[in-house]
This record gives structure tokens, C-alpha cells and sequence, in this order.
């Protein structure tokens, strides 16, 4: 009988002790899945902010290309050709903005490529300055999303605001230890109204220091001149062996 009560008392305690286990398992894979959906749930909403943010700057966008090809046109027809040959480059822009890219452009062209259908068709709104380098291809979509941030940005407050504004773009490589090294990019405004530090305050510029500081690692720094703003950005790469850091080639422009 005490053999039978003690086996009997035994398996209440291994039962209560597997319930215990049960219920404490149940418990965290109910707080994981509370935890996942949070997650999914903060990404979704940033997701759409995003998609908000970018649709309303691509409106801006549109309305200013439509500013400037009407100063620069004399005809209808002029306009007209224009108008869509900007439309066209800014739907590329978009492309480079989607996942799943193979290849590692040049730095020069990309950034042509995406800056075209923001410059006007005077040369002078634009000028591109650095020596060859490409992009890796996990930071081609990143640096895309900045450059194209930067540009929305002159558009609707800075340089590209205003007729007689223009953007200069330069960028060096800089060696460093163990291989390491850094791309030091500039970006500076000249002939703009000076904007207030509180119109870069926004959603903006959550995704310039996303990009280039969470995301790439890198730091963004912008500074407030007489006739415009300037960003020095530096984003850290590796160089391959036998690469030395040039300073850049002769100054390119680039016309819309």
C-alpha cells in the first residue's frame, strides 16, 4: 500500500511538474508569437509610412519636373518630349530601388542615372566629380534610396527649387587599416533659399540616417552654408588588394 501511495504521489508531482513545463512553453511560444506579430506589425506600418512618404514626394517631384520643363521649353511639342523623356528617367530611379539587383554599377553612372530627371536641361544644374568606383551590390538599393532622398529634398526645398540653383556631387575613396577604407561622398547645394533646420526634421531624414548610418554603417553630416545646404556622407568599404585611393578625375557634367 505505501509502494502504491508513494508510486501514486509520485506521478501527481511528475504530472504537475510537466504541466508546469507545459504551461511555461505554451507561454513563450505565445510570447514569441506576440513578439512576431509586433514586429511584422512595426515593419508593416514603417513600410507604409514609407510608401506614403515616397508617393507624396513622387507628386512633388512630378509637379517640379513639370516647372522646369515648361521654363525650358519654347513649344508644346518641346515640352511634351521632354516632359516624358523625365518621367521615363524617374521611373528608372524607381527600378533602382527594387530588391533583387546583380550587378555593381559604377558610381558616376548611377548617380547620373538617378539624378537625370531631377536637373533641368541646363548642364549647369548639375556637376558630377570622382574617379570610377562601383557599388556593392548590398548597398546599391541603400545608397539609391539616399541619393534619391537628397534630391527629393533639393527639389522641394534646396537648390533644385529654385531656377538658377545647382547641386555639385563629389566623391573620393580614402584608404584605411586592414584593407578598410571609405567612400567620402558631397553633396552641396549652391544658389538656394536657406531653408529652416526644421524642414529636414522629418520622415526624410529617418531614412537618410537608416540608409547610411544603421544600415551601411556610415555617418551623414550636413551643414548650412550661405546659399545652400551641404552633406558630407562616409560609408565604409573594403578594398580590393592592389587598390590605391585617387581624389577623382576631371569634373563630369550631367544634364537631365
Amino acid at each position: 500500500a505505501g509502494l502504491i501511495i508513494s508510486a501514486l504521489i509520485g506521478a501527481v508531482v511528475g504530472f504537475q511538474s510537466l504541466a508546469r513545463s507545459s504551461l511555461a512553453a505554451s507561454r513563450q511560444a505565445l510570447a514569441d508569437e506576440v513578439e512576431q506579430r509586433k514586429t511584422a506589425q512595426e515593419a508593416a506600418e514603417m513600410a507604409n509610412g514609407e510608401l506614403i512618404h515616397r508617393v507624396k514626394n513622387t507628386l512633388a517631384v512630378v509637379s517640379a519636373i513639370a516647372s522646369q520643363t515648361s521654363r525650358y521649353s519654347s513649344n508644346m511639342q518641346e515640352f511634351n518630349t521632354a516632359f516624358r523623356e523625365r518621367l521615363a528617367a524617374l521611373g528608372r530611379v524607381q527600378d533602382l530601388l527594387r530588391p533583387g539587383l546583380t550587378t555593381e554599377p559604377d558610381l558616376a553612372q548611377l548617380i547620373e542615372q538617378l539624378l537625370a530627371p531631377y536637373a533641368a536641361i541646363n548642364s549647369s544644374r548639375l556637376v558630377v566629380t570622382g574617379a570610377p568606383l562601383t557599388i556593392p551590390k548590398n548597398d546599391v538599393v541603400l545608397f539609391s534610396l539616399a541619393i534619391n532622398e537628397l534630391a527629393t529634398n533639393a527639389t522641394k526645398y534646396g537648390a533644385w527649387s529654385v531656377p538658377e540653383g545647382c547641386v555639385k556631387v563629389a566623391w573620393a575613396l580614402r584608404e584605411g587599416e586592414n584593407g578598410h577604407g571609405s567612400v567620402r561622398l558631397n553633396w552641396e547645394e549652391h544658389g538656394a533659399p536657406l531653408a529652416p533646420v526644421s524642414s529636414a526634421q522629418g520622415f526624410g531624414t529617418a531614412v537618410l540616417k537608416f540608409a547610411i548610418e544603421r544600415a551601411m554603417g556610415g555617418t551623414i553630416r550636413s551643414e548650412y552654408e550661405a546659399d545652400g545646404i551641404a552633406y558630407e556622407i562616409v560609408i565604409p568599404r573594403r578594398m580590393p588588394a592592389g587598390t590605391a585611393a585617387i581624389p577623382g578625375d576631371p569634373v563630369r557634367k550631367a544634364a537631365g
